[in-house]
């Protein structure tokens, strides 16, 4: 499920016109202070999504967790599946001589 910053590109970006757009999540949270940031030690471990969800479990416990389940379960059905690439990708992918 996309977070309803991406939704809203997705609906407006024609209608925004701007050549880049970019989406900055909790930033402007972290700079108000509103949210509290994970220790250095945390972060440093790349585990500050994991003190984030301890600090907003029902916001955040469905996009940390099912769905990052889907998304491995969709990649590992992709890699097994037998379908195969169209041609157009095929020849994208294929090394140029």
């Amino acid at each position: 499920m996309a977070t309803r910053q991406e939704q809203f590109v997705a609906t407006h970006a024609r209608d925004i016109e701007a050549p880049v757009i970019l989406m900055v999540g909790a930033l402007f949270d972290f700079v108000a202070g509103r949210v509290i940031r994970a220790p250095r030690f945390v972060r440093a471990a790349r585990a500050e999504w994991m003190f984030r969800l301890l600090q907003e479990p029902r916001r955040l416990g469905r996009r940390y967790t099912l769905d990052v389940v889907r998304f491995l379960a969709r990649l590992l059905w992709m890699k097994t599946s037998r379908r195969r690439r169209p041609s157009s990708i095929k020849r994208r992918l294929r090394p140029e001589n």
